[in-house]
């Protein structure tokens, strides 16, 4: 599926979290961010669970002083390192939304109203 293609907007922005896997903490950096998750890069060395145990559990993402609960729904390996993609589930979505807000519209040139609008309908999420 193309980038056009994809019922919600994209932003490509690096963002450092942290991935609480069950009892582990893993550093890693977004690669981008939507309203419905992130895909985050994380070096393969780094992971200390096989891949397949991951694969659609619930995980924590830590940014600064914020928590939310997702899962990972897919990854793909790249170089060496995997691509994470992160799911934050619709009753989560208010905490991430904040979360989203804080990091993407620091610089105040970012329209949040606009980013979390549903493009093939034309309302707001909330």
């Amino acid at each position: 599926m193309s980038l056009e293609r994809r019922h919600f907007k994209r932003l490509a922005k690096p963002i450092p979290v942290t991935l609480h896997i069950s009892t582990a903490k893993i550093s890693c950096i977004t690669k981008d961010i939507s309203k419905e998750g992130l895909c985050l890069e994380i070096p393969i060395q780094n992971l200390p669970v096989d891949i397949f145990e991951i694969l659609h559990k619930s995980v924590t993402i830590e940014t600064m002083d914020s928590m939310v609960e997702g899962s990972v729904k897919w990854y793909t390996v790249s170089g060496s390192s995997y691509q994470l993609g992160v799911y934050i589930s619709k009753q989560r979505r208010e905490s991430w939304k904040a979360i989203f807000t804080q990091h993407v519209n620091a610089g105040g040139i970012f329209n949040i109203r606009n980013y979390f609008q549903d493009r093939t309908k034309g309302n707001i999420i909330e």
